[in-house]
């Protein structure tokens, strides 16, 4: 359970001085450091992405009088800080916003249409054709999804390659997929 901070009007204030000693600036720092916030917490799928963007303010704001005089530079950068402390704190992954079930036909999910069933078996018609290294190799990349680094780190030392020959290598075979998977189309049209 996150420990709940609030806001004050002496905290809020203390906050303002701190963002700019012009008050009217300070109002507009505030504003574009929520609005960086909430997207911050959108990209990254979390669903109650405002509540989090007020909470990273408010701990920013109770952690305020301990880093008022030593901080330097742009203080946005501690909001941020604070909001990629309290993602790691979340529970991973992040809940997904279930689609309602009356979604107009245009807005329905690609993965409810007939063109992803005739993509996903071309990939896999794709897939084979690589050899066993390159497949596995591949399959292992997108294994951990976006947030694998440490993971892809770890498979390119397993290769005994760079980390930067491995992304090359892991580009070119998805090159290779992607120019296979549109002839594979092509041919089921």
């Amino acid at each position: 359970m996150r420990k709940k901070y609030s806001m004050t009007k002496e905290g809020f204030n203390h906050l303002l001085d701190w963002l700019d000693s012009d008050r009217a600036a300070a109002g507009e720092k505030y504003e574009k450091i929520r609005l960086m916030l909430i997207k911050f917490f959108s990209w990254r799928r979390v669903t109650d992405s405002e509540d989090l963007a007020d909470e990273a303010i408010n701990i920013v704001m109770s952690k305020l009088p301990g880093i008022k005089e030593s901080y330097k530079g742009d203080p946005a950068r501690y909001f941020l800080g604070v909001a990629r402390n309290i993602i790691r704190k979340l529970p991973h992954p992040p809940p997904e916003v279930p689609l309602p079930k009356d979604i107009p036909a245009p807005f329905k999910s690609f993965i409810e249409t007939e063109e992803f069933d005739l993509r996903f078996n071309c990939l896999k018609k794709c897939l084979e054709k690589l050899d066993t290294e390159n497949r596995q190799m591949f399959v292992n990349y997108y294994r951990k999804g976006v947030t694998g680094k440490k993971y892809r780190e770890q498979l390119a030392e397993n290769n005994q390659i760079t980390y930067g020959n491995f992304r090359v290598k892991i580009y070119r075979i998805r090159r290779l997929l992607s120019e296979c998977i549109e002839k594979c189309l092509k041919q089921n049209q």
